[in-house]
């Protein structure tokens, strides 16, 4: 059993007896996981032939290698030092064992030698080296590495369920030397859902990559605990996908594992105003997606919807029926009707920008709208200007602090598109800077003067009700219960967006400002269109905070969340 839930005794495992191969030096015992190579065994050069590095091996051709003869007498490409045979470790990829129990094994006694402090390095390897490795790996299993697999699929599935339960956006799988622990994020915000042993739930965690990714989601064969890996994994019982990222910590086999849940809803997406665009919002956001030519960028931190955003633009772009349209999903969320969806594998391991390589093979299938995230790099740039500049629609996301941001990073010497181009009176058709802030519960939030904290905070109150600030309603504004209530966590019932979009059309003040790099000038164009109060829902000049201020004055947002997500309000600019 894996003892999840009772402490367990550190084990030891043992590296199993090697065996004597015919026609090869005989392995000398194995030292003890504990003991570092001896600094006197160097080991012996020899010439460097040219077979491939044992990391590239398919498992055709290390069964291969091990039922018949080696290609070479003496060298067999290069290995990393980590299994041990006479005084060397040799490191090998465990995509090379072609059995699930060798694999197992080696990765087991792989996570244990490291655990010692023994530091891999590179050193030519014999064949008589490489047969000893595989003969050590052959057959013997210490059954508490991995979880069996049914056992490891009901305990993944048990805190899945829960996360679902309790509305929970990502799970974080904590993994350390002497603890593990699962978080959840909820509305935003993390907190402990429950300790576990930390073989046991990296066990559960290795069997759930192995066994239960989706076909072709993986961006390795198995799992490890120090590289990078991605997949996703489908949850049908439970109507979920899970976008899965293994993060390696570089010490101690220490790592991570985030795990985000999408729903597989069948439906439609959510709208705009479902999301949280105010209607002036939405309706200009309506606008530049029924304009067929054009780039709506959509920026945000992570977590932050712009996603979801994208959808709804589709959905919006999808319903005029006449138009052939293509979107790059990772994953894909939504069947979409009238639209045609490809995932791609997003990952630190991925060749190139997978996004931009999908978009250049639409370019050449005629076209109307191409739905794709993100712009991160020259490539995708240049595909994104080629896409817009030859008169068709684009939506896509982009890493930047505001909308108005945007320009700077599209220009920057990282994404490398010209202000001239940027400056284009059809190329933007609109700018886009969200975040998503907690909803106060209805059934148990607080006025503002009621709850001691915020009655006290003379500050926080100059701002929001001060006649020469927000002047808002005081008898609007409420705030989080402590302690919350049946309906909600924390005070908290949902996430909305508040966002800022700017459309700069054919405003050539705004446009003239971008080509020669006035950013500030830019967003004083755009600051100047502003004539609603913070109270009234028109949102055209105002940026994002400001539309959060709007939702804290119908008593929608917790101004403190608002002012955590966006900065302090006194080091805003009224305008």
């Amino acid at each position: 059993m894996f003892g999840l839930f009772k402490k367990e005794e550190p084990r030891t495992i043992k590296p199993a007896a090697k065996k004597v191969v015919p026609n090869s030096r005989p392995p000398q015992g194995a030292r003890p996981a504990s003991a570092k190579p001896a600094t006197t065994a160097a080991p012996v050069t020899r010439a460097t032939a040219s077979h491939p590095p044992l990391d590239s091996l398919t498992k055709e051709q290390v069964s291969s290698l091990r039922g018949g003869e080696f290609p070479s007498p003496s060298i067999f490409g290069s290995a990393y030092l980590l299994a041990n045979v006479g005084d060397k470790y040799f490191e090998f990829s465990a995509s090379a064992f072609p059995a699930d129990n060798q694999r197992t094994a080696y990765m087991q006694y792989r996570s244990e030698v490291l655990g010692a402090g023994v530091m891999p390095i590179k050193v030519p390897a014999e064949a008589a080296d490489i047969r000893a490795v595989m003969e050590k790996f052959d057959g013997s299993v210490n059954q508490d590495a991995d979880a069996p697999i049914e056992e490891a699929k009901a305990i993944f599935r048990e805190i899945i369920a829960t996360a679902i339960k309790e509305k929970v956006s990502d799970v974080h799988f904590i993994v350390r030397k002497d603890s593990a622990i699962v978080l959840f994020r909820i509305w935003g915000e993390i907190t402990k859902s429950k300790q576990y042993e930390p073989r046991s739930l990296a066990g559960v965690l290795s069997a759930v990559y192995n066994k239960m990714h989706d076909a072709r989601s993986n961006s390795d064969a198995s799992f490890s605990a120090i590289m990078p890996s991605y997949c996703t994994v489908s949850l049908p019982e439970l109507a979920i996908k899970l976008r899965w990222q293994t993060v390696p910590l570089g010490y101690d086999d220490n790592f991570d594992v985030v795990c985000r849940l999408i729903s597989k809803n069948n439906g439609k997406p959510m709208s705009l105003d479902q999301l949280g665009y105010l209607p002036s919002q939405a309706q200009l956001l309506e606008m530049a997606a029924r304009t067929p030519k054009g780039g709506i960028f959509v920026a945000g931190v992570t977590g932050s919807g712009k996603s979801k955003t994208l959808q709804s633009l589709m959905w919006i772009v999808a319903q005029d029926g006449t138009k052939k349209n293509y979107t790059v999903e990772d994953p894909i969320e939504y069947p979409m009707f009238g639209v045609s969806q490809t995932m791609v594998q997003r990952n630190e391991s991925t060749d190139g920008n997978p996004f931009a390589k999908a978009m250049k093979t639409f370019m050449r299938a005629d076209p109307d709208t191409i739905m794709a995230g993100e712009i991160r790099d020259t490539d995708s740039a240049q595909v994104a200007e080629d896409i817009v500049r030859s008169g068709h629609h684009l939506l896509t996301t982009i890493h930047a602090a505001s909308a108005m941001a945007i320009i700077g990073r599209l220009a920057s010497r990282d994404i490398g598109m010209s202000r001239d181009t940027l400056a284009e009176p059809d190329f933007l058709s609109a700018l886009v800077y969200q975040h998503l802030v907690p909803v106060l519960c209805k059934h148990c939030k607080v006025p503002f003067y009621e709850l001691d904290e915020t009655r006290n905070d003379e500050r926080l109150a100059a701002h929001l009700f001060g006649e020469n600030r927000y002047a808002l309603d005081p008898g609007s504004v409420y705030v989080r219960s402590k302690d919350g209530c049946p309906h909600c966590v924390k005070g908290v019932s949902g996430l909305t967006v508040c966002a800022e979009v700017i459309t700069p059309g054919k405003d050539y003040e705004m446009l003239r400002a971008f080509k020669e790099a006035r950013i500030a000038d830019a967003l004083m164009t755009y600051r100047s269109r502003r004539h609603a109060r913070f109270d009234e829902p028109d949102c055209d000049g105002k940026l994002a905070h400001e539309a959060g201020l709007y939702k804290v004055s119908q008593g929608i947002l917790d101004p403190r969340d608002v002012q955590s997500l966006f900065g302090d309000f006194g080091l805003m600019d009224i305008y």
